[in-house]
């Protein structure tokens, strides 16, 4: 589970991802002061966020809990990471390849190639269930 800030929910892997990003694309520097601590320090904390875990005392997870502009900053660079929008192609194809689309995109972490199979095969399901409710 992420720390929440109102609607923003980051697990540490895309915390952490949303970090690195940051600092692959000039915006390190914003991101840390908005922190309230240094470039280099934020950047070792977001590392420390490997194996997702929150550890104590890291200025990400105090920074995620203390500051909504903070969590807003960081959300706004996590979703530039993400595709524009689903591509036209994939709006017109079967089910399966936008549950791929899905997996690959928007759902980052999977414990192991079965997890990520077993949750696509979950999500299919579930999507196809819902959508007989739907017609019903």
């Amino acid at each position: 589970m992420g720390h929440r800030r109102g609607l923003v929910r980051f697990t540490a892997g895309r915390a952490q991802a949303a970090v690195h990003h940051a600092s692959t694309h000039g915006r390190l520097r914003l991101l840390a002061a908005t922190a309230g601590v240094a470039p280099e320090q934020l950047l070792r904390d977001a590392q420390a966020l490997d194996g997702g875990s929150w550890p104590p005392g890291n200025s990400v997870t105090r920074a995620l809990m203390e500051s909504d502009a903070f969590a807003l900053l960081l959300l706004r660079i996590a979703l530039a990471q993400l595709p524009r929008r689903i591509p036209d192609a994939l709006i017109r194809n079967d089910q399966d390849d936008q549950v791929t689309y899905w997996a690959d995109s928007w759902h980052v972490e999977f414990a192991s190639v079965k997890d990520r199979h077993d949750q696509i095969n979950r999500f299919a399901e579930e999507g196809q269930a819902l959508e007989h409710a739907l017609l019903a």
